[in-house]
């Protein structure tokens, strides 16, 4: 509930009492934040003497200086744009818009994210490189995808599409194999198909875990659709008995060199 004007402004307000204010306002101005005589803090209300800003309001055809109080809550990194937006609002002066705030060096970022990574407010991302090249080379697959997948939703890296664009064959090897085996043919490479279905794997952990999708954890989303019709095309190969097609494929040279 908003607290509206009390005092010699509002004699009848519901929270006026033998004229005075039951919710003890207006508060004293205080230069720095305190604790109270009953244990609960006494915000920082500054003056425009120790360096605080005021305003004229109109209320109830009465004209006061009001001070202005601007307080920033906690965000968990979770809750993503809030936290960086909180992130710029600290850092950046005196912005009248959030398109302002978005702006760096005269380019407006998509996201709040995006401008504090350009601004250089986020950490890099050198210890969870380490840790996936580290992975890369002992793990497998899918023990690196669940490391990503951990990186992603619970530390919040500055880069993750960099950090997936270094290691994603390590991620998808498995797959590549899967296709190399389905197929018999050793020769196929990495495809955007195959690097997509291990951002699906990725992307469904996310979702059952941490109820996030990859674009809400900085990546780009997957092409599912692409992948489903990928896969119908591999699973409607897979029925083919290769010697029956190795003969047929004899009957038909031998009726062609006849002729």
């Amino acid at each position: 509930m908003i607290h509206g004007p009390c005092g010699s402004l509002n004699d009848n307000s519901l929270y006026m009492s033998d004229g005075k204010c039951t919710k003890r306002y207006p508060r004293d101005l205080l230069a720095e934040t305190v604790t109270g005589n009953d244990g609960y803090p006494l915000y920082r209300r500054r003056s425009t003497e120790d360096g605080g800003k005021s305003f004229k309001l109109k209320v109830l055809n009465n004209t006061i200086d009001v001070d202005a109080l601007g307080r920033l809550y906690t965000v968990h990194p979770n809750n993503a744009e809030c936290f960086y937006l909180r992130l710029l609002l600290i850092n950046v002066r005196g912005p009248t818009s959030f398109q302002e705030l978005k702006t760096v060096n005269g380019h407006v970022c998509a996201t709040f994210r995006e401008a504090c990574q350009k601004l250089n407010l986020l950490e890099n991302d050198a210890h969870w490189d380490i840790s996936l090249a580290d992975a890369s080379h002992t793990a497998q697959p899918q023990q690196i995808r669940t490391l990503f997948f951990i990186i992603l939703t619970t530390y919040f890296p500055a880069n993750p599409k960099g950090l997936w664009g270094k290691y994603k064959e390590y991620m998808s090897e498995d797959i590549l194999h899967r296709m190399r085996r389905i197929n018999a043919n050793p020769n196929i490479q990495f495809t955007s198909n195959v690097y997509s279905e291990a951002m699906i794997l990725i992307e469904d952990v996310c979702l059952t875990i941490a109820n996030k999708s990859l674009t809400e954890l900085g990546m780009i989303a997957p092409n599912r659709y692409s992948n489903n019709i990928f896969d119908r095309d591999i699973q409607r190969e897979t029925p083919f008995d290769v010697k029956d097609l190795q003969t047929f494929v004899q009957i038909i040279y031998r009726e062609r060199n006849w002729y």
